[in-house]
C-alpha cells in the first residue's frame, strides 16, 4: 500500500515537470538568453498589440451599434478619435 501511494505521488510530482528547452507556445527548440533590456523590451511590445486588440474590438462595438442605429454617425466618430488620440 505504501508503494502505491509513492508511486501515486511520484506521477503527481513528474507531471508538474515542465521541458524548459522548448518554446511553450511553439514547441520550438531554438531557445536563446536574453538579457533582462531584451525581456524588458519584448514584453511592452507584446503590450502594445494586446492594447491595440482591445482598441480594434472597442472600435468594432462601436461601428456595430452605429449599424444598428444605436448612435449617430458624429459619436461613432467621436469614440473613434478618442480610441485612436486623435
Amino acid at each position: 500500500l505504501a508503494a502505491a501511494i509513492n508511486d501515486k505521488n511520484a506521477d503527481n510530482e513528474s507531471a508538474k515537470i515542465h521541458d524548459f528547452s522548448r518554446c511553450p507556445k511553439c514547441n520550438s527548440t531554438n531557445i536563446s538568453l536574453i538579457s533582462d533590456e531584451e525581456f524588458e523590451n519584448s514584453k511592452s511590445q507584446s503590450s502594445v498589440s494586446e492594447n491595440s486588440a482591445s482598441v480594434a474590438d472597442e472600435l468594432k462595438k462601436f461601428k456595430e451599434l452605429l449599424d444598428m442605429g444605436a448612435i449617430l454617425q458624429e459619436e461613432f466618430e467621436e469614440k473613434k478619435k478618442q480610441l485612436l488620440n486623435l
